[in-house]
């Protein structure tokens, strides 16, 4: 059945499919924001009805809520390698029983590749359409380990994501929420069934941060404040932060603030390497609140994105630079593709090679110089472009034309 939307502006009414049911497919429910693409995905399908989450592993404590319509189901029990070959059962048993409930219904994967197996049998088995959501490269566990040393892991992984192109092929959507240069990598050359989406911001919860007199935060005369937001380690470039500590926090003075999770053993053994090397000059919040990380970005004068040049980082969208651009920040950012592309036309941003350092200082100093010298001036940038609401309008429209392709087909 197609309906209306509800809350469309006059004159602009979008019909638009409405499900029994959307089986989402996921490795794990952790959404601790509702910035998150995660959150957003799901707050968007459940516009289109019943939305049932079945995660591969256990939900950890402290996440967010679903949004209102959607259902998180228990996740397996046992070792993780188990929970993976047990998990295609796990979905025929599910996608059963919501059969008996209504027979118009959307398979949703993310981009595991055992969960993209999963889906494309249940299309095969079924003719229910599938989409593929892919926000983060299918082979990122197995580059993960292999870049961590664990061979053993990567190995398994490796042989846990054979079949990626395949289960794509199977898709009647890809949702593609990364840079596209990296398509060619994991997509058949012939595949044009493709949404190609950016992530977003939560731009009206955001909005009333937005105003540009208080984000250009002056300069106190006292400390710079450089942040950054997201895990702390090596392989987010938590050496790179802790340089940047040590050489500039007695120069200008400045202190750089971190904030997110730091209850992992490499979080924790970068964080104590910053404390020894950096000393006073760092400052860790540990996760916070939505909230307040929006108000820490809000106080800094400078935000950082030092992410190494990494296959499984060089096209990913990072939400943390949305939310930067959006308080009208200062941004030193790593030069990767991703970066590039979700920051075009952003004049407040300073590109630098990850593993250049000295490219970093200069940076830093350019913009406290300019800044001090009172040449600062500062340019909107199109968050309301990016909003999240206005994202995903495009993606319910385009699986209403699915679903009609394959009624009619």
């Amino acid at each position: 059945m197609l309906t209306r939307s509800v809350g469309e502006p006059a004159g602009r009414i979008t019909s638009r499919v409405q499900l029994d049911w959307i089986l989402m497919l996921c490795t794990q429910y952790v959404i601790r924001y509702p910035s998150e693409t995660m959150w957003q995905r799901l707050r968007a399908l459940s516009q289109l009805g019943r939305v049932v989450v079945l995660p591969a592993f256990e939900t950890p404590r402290q996440v967010l809520a679903p949004p209102t319509g959607v259902e998180l189901l228990p996740a397996g029990r046992g070792p993780r390698l188990i929970q993976v070959l047990r998990y295609a059962h796990r979905a025929v048993a599910q996608l059963e029983r919501l059969r008996a409930t209504g027979q118009c219904g959307l398979i949703w994967t993310e981009r595991e590749p055992f969960l993209l197996r999963a889906a494309a049998r249940l299309r095969r088995t079924y003719g229910i359409p599938m989409v593929a959501d892919i926000w983060d490269v299918p082979d990122l566990s197995r580059l993960t380990q292999w870049r961590e040393r664990h061979w053993v892991k990567a190995a398994i992984h490796g042989l846990l994501g054979w079949g990626v192109r395949a289960s794509l092929a199977c898709a009647d959507l890809v949702v593609w929420t990364l840079a596209p240069g990296a398509m060619r990598r994991y997509l058949p050359p012939e595949q044009r069934n493709v949404l190609w989406l950016p992530n977003g911001i939560a731009y009206r919860e955001l909005a009333g941060r937005m105003h540009t007199g208080s984000c250009a935060q002056p300069f106190d005369g006292k400390q710079w404040r450089l942040l950054y937001v997201g895990y702390f380690h090596r392989s987010r470039g938590s050496d790179l932060l802790t340089e940047l500590a040590r050489q500039l926090g007695p120069e200008l003075p400045a202190v750089v603030e971190v904030v997110g999770p730091l209850d992992t053993p490499a979080a924790r053994r970068a964080c104590e390497r910053a404390r020894r090397r950096a000393g006073l000059w760092m400052k860790f919040y540990g996760p916070l609140r939505w909230e307040d990380t929006q108000e820490r970005i809000r106080q800094a004068h400078i935000c950082l994105y030092p992410f190494p040049d990494l296959p499984e980082l060089r096209f990913i969208y990072p939400l943390k630079l949305l939310e930067y651009a959006a308080a009208n920040k200062w941004i030193v950012a790593s030069d990767l593709p991703g970066a590039r592309e979700l920051l075009d036309g952003y004049s407040r941003v300073h590109f630098c090679h990850p593993a250049d350092f000295g490219q970093w200082v200069s940076a830093v100093r350019r913009i406290a110089r300019t800044t001090s010298e009172g040449n600062d001036r500062v340019t909107a940038f199109r968050a309301s472009e990016l909003d999240w609401e206005l994202i995903h309008e495009r993606l319910l429209e385009r699986l209403t034309a699915v679903m009609e392709a394959t009624r009619n087909g």
